[in-house]
């Protein structure tokens, strides 16, 4: 579970630093694979932090467009 806390995190602060540059087409295939991923970590039987994180990576992945 640690290990699934720690990526989520690492995610969210990727997609956070690199957000503007997610809004760029050639990125749109990468966003749509990840989307359902991180929607799915969106589990009321997973860690509030896992939950938390995939909200606020889900959140700043919305406004690219995708």
């Amino acid at each position: 579970m640690e290990m699934i806390e720690n990526s989520i995190h690492t995610i969210a602060i990727i997609v956070e630093d690199c957000q503007k540059l997610f809004e760029d087409v050639k990125f749109h295939n990468t966003i749509t694979l990840i989307f359902p991923i991180v929607c799915q970590l969106i589990n009321p039987q997973l860690s509030e932090t896992i939950v938390q994180n995939a909200i606020n990576t889900i959140n700043m992945l919305l406004p690219t467009n995708t």
